[in-house]
């Protein structure tokens, strides 16, 4: 894409979308690393363990509930086992689905942003008690790859992830030593 034509005027500003790639860390052998995968879609979560399992992986699953609160997200954590903390994280959080923000109710957006923020957030704390943390975790997105300056089919209107993105950009720096991407 031409970096001219994604170029936006106002009257009071002249916005300029600037492109910068990151090296997604050092390469190295990935096999029989353990791996959990976060996520509110558990069926796309059984395929991305499936796929890593071929790779001989060893995958763990995290699945937030579908009505989540607080004392659901506790119980959850709860029953999950922390002890043999992964080498990497992978959210994949409603990665497969095209969400209409402006299309859903007040009562599903709540929902949405409380599993993207506030439950996110307990596992977390939940994790940082243990006595390890990953040494790599990672954020997948469904965004357009343009900041919602791409033609109308390709642009991602879903604030939401914008939770997720600065939850890992807070937990990047808080969290010395885990590459967070």
């Amino acid at each position: 894409t031409n970096l001219e034509s994604l170029k936006l005027e106002s009257n009071l500003t002249r916005q300029i979308v600037i492109l910068a790639e990151e090296k997604l860390g050092k390469k190295g052998k990935i096999d029989g690393k353990k791996v959990w995968l976060l996520g509110d879609e558990g069926k796309k979560l059984e395929d991305i363990s499936k796929y890593l399992s071929d790779k001989k992986l060893d995958t763990k699953i995290f699945t937030f509930p579908n009505d989540a609160n607080n004392g659901n997200i506790v119980d959850a954590l709860d029953k999950f086992d922390f002890d043999d903390v992964a080498d990497i994280i992978i959210d994949a959080t409603h990665i497969s689905e095209n969400i209409a923000f402006n299309e859903i109710s007040r009562v599903d957006a709540k929902q949405l942003i409380f599993k993207n923020s506030d439950a996110r957030f307990l596992f977390y704390k939940t994790l940082n008690s243990q006595s390890k943390r990953p040494n790599q975790i990672i954020c997948l997105t469904a965004i357009d790859g343009a900041f919602g300056y791409g033609d109308s089919d390709s642009n991602i209107v879903d604030p939401s992830y914008g939770a997720i993105a600065g939850f890992y950009k807070s937990l990047r720096k808080e969290w010395d030593g885990v590459i967070v991407k």
